[in-house]
């Protein structure tokens, strides 16, 4: 018998719950859920335009994003590498 009160004690405090707590939950997943409908309109949005360049564009930007790779990997190496070219040139 006094487990079952317990139990019934139990059960009646997790089922209580604060009005203004169910409130600023339904906020926040209203908030939430307008977050992820705007991410995915841009994921779409990229996608479309990503569509839409040339192949050549899209190299371009391959090697661009791989020379700026580079130079956060190894600064120091490009650094000098493009000492060199210009020094080449000078001559």
């Amino acid at each position: 018998m006094v487990l079952y009160a317990l139990r019934v004690m139990r059960r009646d405090k997790r089922t209580e719950i604060d009005p203004a707590t169910l409130e600023i939950e339904a906020t926040q997943l209203q908030a939430i859920e307008a977050e992820e409908a705007a991410m995915l309109a841009a994921a779409e949005r990229l996608a479309l335009e990503s569509a839409a360049v040339s192949p050549e564009e899209a190299r371009r930007v391959a090697v661009q994003a791989e020379v700026t790779d580079l130079v956060e990997r190894q600064p120091d190496e490009v650094a000098q590498l493009l000492r060199g070219w210009l020094a080449d040139r000078r001559s």
